[in-house]
């Protein structure tokens, strides 16, 4: 096996085409794609580059997308950073040629580098049981190829299933936003991110990927509208394997009994079925920091699936984090 890195601007148009269709083949996610990384270069700052893995063919068996982020005399390498909101990266690999535990071993860091990788959901096989010091993630999984009718019956609990034909009965208009109407997602997300007291993401994050996506149908946003009121927003993305139920938005001052999200969940299911995804992802659950949000998605799905969250540093990072830190304190 050998590597290669390589930015966006030294991957040719065969080469972007090949690994499109190596992530097609092999159960990659819309966050292993170029195009999706080279918006989150651009927004964020971060240089961007893939790990690629050839056997003796030349032949890709393996990717990693990682992001690069300087402070000060150090780097840190994400893959992928979910400080900007990109839940999944990690190594999407042919299993017949390699393995997580040989791939991790060719990730080499310099002195002043430091690694935090998080993996994609392992939903059928999963490649890291024999990894050591990795913490385990959950998220909850729903199988597309199940029916509608069996996906709302024995996915869906009865609570939450009531809870759809309440909002029906109310009035609840689940409308797609097009392009134009972006901005009723973009308000009411950074509103619910204050809320939570996260930081607000650009609009101009969202903008882009509508502008890669929208017209391949591989992101959608939804707003939930009671009257002329949007009560909610949400938006979902992801391609053939997987799509992602990624960003939620929420206005202030929502009655409590308008403030239903379950048929905004139930029409972004049906799309990513109809879109022709194998699997829906909830992604990430966790009971014990967002506990009302956790208990909310694990009535909408009893497939529960482990990602992991590895962190690898050298002796010297920590040494030079440490004298950075005393010299910014002076």
């Amino acid at each position: 096996m050998t590597m290669t890195r390589k930015n966006l601007s030294a991957l040719s148009a065969d080469d972007v085409e090949q690994i499109m269709r190596f992530l097609n083949d092999n159960f990659g996610t819309v966050f292993h794609e170029p195009h999706f990384n080279g918006v989150v270069e651009q927004i964020f700052h971060t240089e961007f580059f893939y790990d690629l893995a050839y056997n003796r063919e030349r032949k890709l068996i393996a990717l990693c997308p990682l992001h690069f982020i300087k402070r000060g005399l150090l780097s840190h390498i994400f893959s992928n950073p979910a400080i900007h909101g990109v839940p999944y990266g990690g190594w999407v690999y042919n299993k017949d040629e390699t393995s997580v535990r040989e791939l991790m071993e060719q990730i080499k860091l310099s002195h002043n580098e430091a690694l935090t990788y998080w993996s994609i959901p392992q939903i059928n096989n999963n490649g890291y049981v024999d990894i050591k010091n990795k913490r385990e993630f959950k998220t909850g999984i729903i199988d597309l190829t199940l029916s509608l009718d069996d996906i709302l019956h024995q996915q869906i609990s009865k609570k939450r299933r009531q809870a759809i034909n309440r909002s029906i009965r109310r009035g609840v208009v689940i409308e797609r936003l097009d392009p134009d109407k972006l901005y009723i997602f973009i308000e009411q997300c950074n509103i619910l991110r204050n809320s939570v007291g996260l930081e607000t993401q650009s609009g101009d994050y969202f903008t882009q990927l509508f502008e890669c996506y929208y017209a391949t149908e591989k992101i959608a946003a939804f707003a939930a509208r009671l009257d002329s009121t949007y009560i909610a927003s949400g938006v979902i993305i992801g391609n053939k394997n997987m799509m992602h139920l990624w960003v939620a938005g929420r206005p202030k001052h929502v009655p409590q009994h308008v403030r239903r999200t379950e048929l905004l969940l139930w029409e972004t299911i049906k799309y990513a079925k109809e879109y022709g995804s194998k699997y829906f992802d909830l992604c990430v659950i966790e009971p014990e920091r967002l506990t009302t949000i956790a208990h909310f998605k694990l009535e909408f799905s009893k497939h529960i699936v482990p990602f992991y969250y590895i962190t690898r540093k050298n002796m010297s990072y920590r040494v030079i984090s440490k004298a950075q830190n005393i010299l910014r304190m002076r």
